[in-house]
């Protein structure tokens, strides 16, 4: 199990603000954990967390670094890919065994 902590380094790394082999600064850290919090209450909302910020299990780790990248991509001048956000939450479906929304719905007139 992760805690957010852990993972604000790797939604650096996502970002291409931090080497794998660097050590953030303080204030990168910071803004990181701050999308992680921002990550985890919207999965949590939707029932996609039924954990702690200091419990994150394996599999959800890389969704929420994807989320948190995600929303943290303006405050570093990142590029962030669009589908993070809903790759993301269809993992954590998929691992909850929610069945995805569908994005388009066909209509008969």
């Amino acid at each position: 199990m992760a805690t957010l902590t852990d993972l604000a380094p790797r939604v650096l790394q996502k970002l291409k603000v931090l080497a794998a082999d660097e050590a953030p600064s303080a204030a990168d850290r910071e803004k990181a954990l701050e999308k992680l919090k921002a990550a985890h209450y919207s999965f949590g909302v939707q029932s996609l967390a039924q954990w702690t910020m200091n419990d994150v299990p394996p599999y959800a780790e890389e969704p929420y670094v994807a989320m948190a990248a995600f929303l943290a991509a303006d405050d570093f001048e990142a590029e962030a890919k669009e589908f993070w956000p809903a790759w993301a939450m269809t993992e954590l479906q998929r691992a909850a065994n929610i069945p995805a929304l569908p994005t388009t719905y066909a209509v008969d007139f």
